[in-house]
């Protein structure tokens, strides 16, 4: 196993940032970044990522974690694996307390392991075997890709063999059971692959997911691709073939071009255009679309001139409009795809090409119409009525009230009959949407979120009431201001204010991860440390880790220059992140007038079962009362008036 000392080398190396720009596009929103989050779909960024803390937190899903805890989400990684990634990412050398065992991995993890070793066994086969170099390596050299090009995508070929790799596999300990779990066996046990030269599917990170397998024979009754069936690790709705290769530049170009197959992919590569991915021919979905929106809202889609196929994917485009990318359209001269064009044509004069003959979708889609619509009026009626459910799925008002204008000109009909069409088919979405949400209400789902009260795992919150608000708002205080001083005394500070005042009120805390919270800043309080929020964000208790992330980060945030965009009479006013002693006095003093009401409540209670003839007690629990009630009012006062008057 790794040893505790790397372990902590590489969460103290590891930068959040970093880590998460491999996946998705950041925009600095004061001292934080922001951007879509990876793990939910959404049209508005709520994704937000402190450097200062190296943290990231989803205020949509609730999602939150550091460097370590992204990779293990995003990924599927195992703790050790997310480890072993960041240290040969930032040069950490790793020391071993012992070796580790893969067999005792995770689920999930061991399909990986189990993807790996296909993908490995595959290769050789391809490369290092009579039959997979005749066949195969010459199949694809035949197509014209490089040995480099072969390498990067990681190509292999499967033999006729009928238990070629399940033999293997077995031999060097891996299970039928796992082999199964992956899709790599038939339903008699033996391999899925067989005389196929073989395309791995990779995760945005790289993980093998699952292949894809092209014949290379002429049997008429056998598919010409066949895919791995879905597996607990590959849903092919979230994957998109040569992402892992291409992210970085799509972010760089901003622009994301989709091909539709894997030797597309694979020849615009190898010609140095870097920013594409494939379909592998099916129409996209939300989940590939929320994919690419992490890098770039630009899309640029490349059909062949195949009539039928066009029209099915005219169809699923609504789809990219809705999630809130900017789709062009190319469509090739016949017989022609981006394979044979980039070859013939050069690099240069490719890019050019897709330059001039990109056209936007809603004017191509609206041209084809009136060509198929011509002197059709009935027709043409219903393809004004489809090209305006295309421009309600735009999220942008703006957007949808200038392709109204263009499209109502093109189809010769008023600008407000278009807008009465789009109207419409808003009213639907917006009706079907309402129906959804009904829907998911009755399975359970919430739909009130607080961003100081996401859940443990982030996927339904819940709203907090006041007194847990305060309880968790001075767990805040104290792990992100506890170490700071209130005057120039060394032990005055946040910390010891809040210790020395809270101890009566733990017995009537609520909130069980807050008390947990206190009582281990109590312990190191008392051993002479202050214990941070940094401390608690790779806790070995995911419960924990979770809340403080989650009442330590703040979907809103002060810019590092905030003081110069206010007035001159509010120049002298602490930064908001600085009023800590107030907001602890604050917190402390609602805290002991709800201890205080509870008393009362309780006290009262009692009076109203006692007998009149017990006057001694009637008199002292009333005199008790009236002493509590002024130093609640008191408490109330000072609250009303400002704390610190």
């Amino acid at each position: 196993m790794i040893s505790q000392a790397s372990i902590q080398e590489v969460l103290d190396t590891a930068a959040v940032e970093h880590i998460v720009q491999d996946h998705v596009r950041l925009k600095r929103s004061g001292r934080n970044l922001k951007g879509l989050c990876p793990f939910h779909n959404e049209k508005t960024p709520s994704f937000m990522v402190s450097p200062d803390k190296n943290i990231y937190k989803c205020f949509g899903c609730g999602k939150a974690g550091g460097p370590v805890q992204f990779l293990m989400d995003l990924e599927g990684l195992s703790f050790p694996e997310a480890i072993r990634n960041l240290a040969a990412r930032y040069g950490v050398k790793l020391e071993e307390d012992g070796q580790e065992d893969r067999v005792e991995f995770a689920e999930r993890d061991s399909l990986y392991i189990v993807n790996e070793y296909a993908r490995d066994y595959y290769r050789e086969q391809l490369m290092e075997t009579d039959i997979g170099r005749s066949v195969g390596l010459s199949y694809f050299k035949e197509r014209g890709f490089l040995e480099s090009t072969i390498e990067k995508f990681q190509l292999g070929y499967s033999t006729e063999d009928k238990d070629g790799l399940v033999k293997a596999a077995l031999q060097d300990g891996h299970t039928l059971d796992r082999l199964e779990s992956c899709g790599l066996t038939n339903q008699y046990g033996g391999d899925f692959f067989r005389s196929r030269v073989i395309f791995p599917i990779q995760s945005a990170g790289g993980k093998i997911l699952g292949f894809a397998g092209r014949i290379l024979g002429s049997d008429p009754k056998a598919p010409k691709y066949i895919n791995t069936r879905e597996t607990d690790i590959y849903n092919k709705r979230r994957v998109l073939y040569g992402m892992f290769q291409a992210r970085q530049d799509i972010r760089r170009l901003d622009q994301c071009i989709i091909v539709e197959g894997y030797t597309d992919v694979m020849s615009l590569h190898q010609y140095e255009v870097r920013n594409v991915v494939a379909a592998s021919g099916t129409s996209l979905t939300e989940e590939q679309c929320g994919l690419i929106k992490r890098h770039t809202e630009n899309v640029l889609l490349i059909f062949d001139g195949d009539a039928a196929g066009l029209k099915a994917a005219m169809r699923g485009l609504d789809i990219v409009l809705g999630e809130g990318l900017h789709p062009m359209i190319i469509v090739l001269p016949d017989g022609e795809d981006p394979d044979s064009l980039v070859r013939d044509r050069g690099t240069e004069a490719f890019l050019q090409y897709l330059q001039d003959a990109a056209t936007d979708f809603i004017v191509f889609k609206s041209n084809l119409l009136l060509e198929e619509t011509e002197n059709r009026p009935i027709q043409r009626a219903r393809a004004y009525q489809d090209i305006a459910a295309s421009i309600a799925k735009i999220p942008n008002a703006m957007t949808r009230s200038l392709y109204a204008q263009d499209c109502a000109s093109r189809f010769g009909i008023e600008e407000g009959h278009m807008l009465d069409e789009i109207n419409k088919a808003l009213a639907a979405d917006s009706k079907m949407r309402a129906i959804q949400r009904k829907r998911d209400a009755r399975q359970g789902d919430t739909a009130g979120r607080m961003a100081i009260a996401t859940t443990s795992d982030g996927t339904s919150p819940t709203p907090v009431d006041t007194d847990l608000y305060h309880e968790r708002n001075l767990a805040r205080v104290l792990l992100l201001y506890g170490d700071q001083l209130l005057s120039e005394d060394a032990d005055d500070s946040v910390g010891a204010f809040i210790v020395e005042n809270i101890q009566d009120e733990l017995e009537s805390y609520d909130d069980e991860m807050s008390l947990r919270v206190l009582r281990q800043y109590i312990e190191s309080y008392e051993q002479g440390n202050h214990l941070r929020a940094d401390a608690f964000y790779h806790h070995e208790d995911e419960q924990l880790r979770q809340f403080v992330i989650d009442i330590t980060t703040s979907p809103h945030t002060y810019s590092h220059n905030w003081e110069d965009m206010l007035e001159n009479t509010m120049l002298n006013q602490p930064h908001p992140d600085k009023n800590y002693e107030t907001e602890a006095t604050e917190i402390l003093l609602r805290l002991k007038m709800r201890k205080l009401s509870r008393t009362i409540d309780e006290l009262m209670k009692e009076l109203s079962t006692l007998d009149e003839a017990d006057e001694d007690t009637i008199q002292l629990k009333l005199h008790f009362y009236q002493r509590l009630m002024v130093e609640r009012n008191a408490i109330a006062e000072r609250l009303r008036h400002g704390v610190m008057t």
